[in-house]
Parts: C-alpha cells; sequence; structure tokens
C-alpha cells in the first residue's frame, strides 16, 4: 500500500458493509491482485505506513535496494575478488603501529 492519498484513491475499489475492496501489487508474481479488508483492519495497515511527527522515512540504495541486480551473496564473492586481486598487486601489505592516545584533561 502507498501512503499517497491519491494513489490510494485509485486503488480503493469499493467501500460497502465496513469491508473495503482494493488493489495491491504482488510483488512475488509481480501482478495486481483484489483484497478486502474490514475497515478496522485495513485503517490499522494503513496506519502502520505513517510515521510519527520528526521522523523521516529512509530508502535504501545500493546493496540494499531490493531492486538491486546482484544478491548479498554475489557481492560479497566480488568483494572478496577485489580483495585478493589488491592483495596480489601488493608486494606486501604495510603494517603500521598503533600509537597510543594520551588523555587530555579539559577543566571548565
Amino acid at each position: 500500500m502507498s501512503c499517497h492519498p491519491d494513489s490510494m484513491k485509485v486503488r480503493i475499489k469499493s467501500i460497502e458493509n465496513n469491508v473495503i475492496k482494493f488493489l495491491y501489487k504482488d510483488r512475488h508474481r509481480k501482478t495486481w491482485k483484489t483484497m478486502a479488508l474490514d475497515a478496522m483492519e485495513f485503517i490499522r495497515r494503513f496506519l502502520q505506513h505513517v510515521l510519527p511527527r520528526g521522523f523521516m522515512k529512509i530508502r535504501h540504495y545500493g546493496f540494499l535496494n531490493p531492486n538491486r541486480p546482484f544478491s548479498i551473496h554475489q557481492i560479497r564473492d566480488l568483494i572478496s575478488l577485489i580483495h585478493d586481486v589488491i592483495r596480489g598487486l601488493l608486494p606486501e601489505i604495510p603494517q603500521y603501529k598503533k600509537q597510543e592516545i594520551k588523555s587530555i584533561k579539559i577543566l571548565y
């Protein structure tokens, strides 16, 4: 379901006898289907998509996008391959010594 009121007007097909019929997209079959729900259940599901005041919706991009062209497993394999190639190009990976961080007293 979309939270945009204009798109909900188009997707709601009928409201009769406390039952709301609306269109939704089946993500697995990529087809539009009709569902009938009790009005209170429809409102409950719809309000799950409404964010509290001050919150912002986060959309996932890159490899977290659900429509990404590669699976997480394929991405891990590609990262591993790149790591092996870079390791083969470098004669030796430099080791850095850890430096102690001295604590500083701040007086207010």
